[in-house]
């Protein structure tokens, strides 16, 4: 019986779900509330300071001559003496 019981709420709640999510008053509610995010990170957007800085990021240092360079690590044995 308890069994019996539980699938009934269960198929309810199922059905209850598919049919809140596909309504149009939830729709109506999920845009409301996705624009009124949007207007808050715009504001938010709008107060924030930008950091200015003199360096360019975008030049290349070119590295290449540190890596081609190979460092001998002494043996272990090396190591002991």
């Amino acid at each position: 019986m308890i069994k019996v019981l539980s699938l009934f709420f269960f198929i309810l709640f199922l059905f209850y779900n598919y049919t809140f999510y596909n309504s149009d008053t939830y729709r109506e509610k999920s845009n409301n509330s996705h624009e009124k995010h949007k207007l808050k990170l715009e504001q938010y957007t709008v107060k924030l300071k930008k950091i200015e800085t003199s360096k360019n990021f975008k030049t290349f240092i070119d590295n290449s001559e540190y890596f081609k360079k190979k460092q001998k690590q002494p043996k272990f044995w090396e190591l002991i003496k």
